[in-house]
């Protein structure tokens, strides 16, 4: 762990590191999830690692979470914190968490990576004096795009249709009719009436008699 924290801090002047300590553990929610596969834990075994770690900090002048410690300080930490005697539910994450956002907010970094506390980069930040919040510039955004008469989506796609549309529609019915009209004879003829005509052409004219 020296060489691991020695090695991080020798990256940049800026570099911030912050171990964490073995958590404790459920021995015998262990015991019942994974039988003989784990032996030889203990939850007191853990605690040297973690006194360890934490001289280990001071000596090389990194932040230090006793998650050790913080997790038992949880009622019922036992029957709350663990899924299978190991690893952590939301419960102990969450006591995690705290636990670093402690470390961030304390820290005497420059600059800060406490949420609160980083530099003002933009005009609306959080707290910042004169500044608006999220909502108001949601709400202005929309005005500024927003054209000042609204039109529902339902309207513009009324219109959108009428513009396609013809301005007198013709149903498929008067449509076949009119394609009829137009490739039908104006005055049809039948068959038989055909067969007279050709016939008349035909025929030679009726001789005249001779008196």
């Amino acid at each position: 762990m020296r060489k691991i924290g020695e090695h991080l801090l020798s990256l940049s002047d800026k570099t911030r590191v912050i171990f964490l300590t073995p958590p404790p553990m459920n021995e015998k929610q262990i015991e019942i999830v994974f039988g003989d596969a784990i032996k030889g834990r203990s939850n007191e075994l853990c605690r040297p690692y973690a006194e360890e770690l934490l001289n280990l900090c001071r000596e090389i002048n990194v932040k230090g979470i006793d998650i050790w410690t913080a997790i038992q300080q949880q009622d019922d930490w036992l029957n709350s914190c663990f899924t299978d005697g190991i690893h952590f539910t939301a419960k102990a994450s969450e006591i995690v968490v705290k636990e670093i956002l402690k470390v961030l907010r304390g820290a005497d970094w420059k600059p800060s990576l406490y949420w609160k506390s980083l530099p003002v980069e933009f005009p609306f930040d959080f707290d910042a004096p004169n500044s608006i919040s999220l909502h108001d510039l949601e709400l202005t955004r929309n005005n500024h795009f927003e054209s000042p008469h609204l039109v529902s989506l339902c309207e513009q796609e009324l219109t959108r249709n009428e513009q396609l549309e013809p301005p007198h529609p013709v149903s498929l019915c008067d449509h076949e009719l009119t394609r009829n009209e137009q490739l039908e004879p104006p005055h049809p003829v039948s068959l038989c009436d055909h067969e007279l005509t050709q016939n008349e052409q035909l025929e030679p004219p009726q001789p005249t008699a001779r008196l």
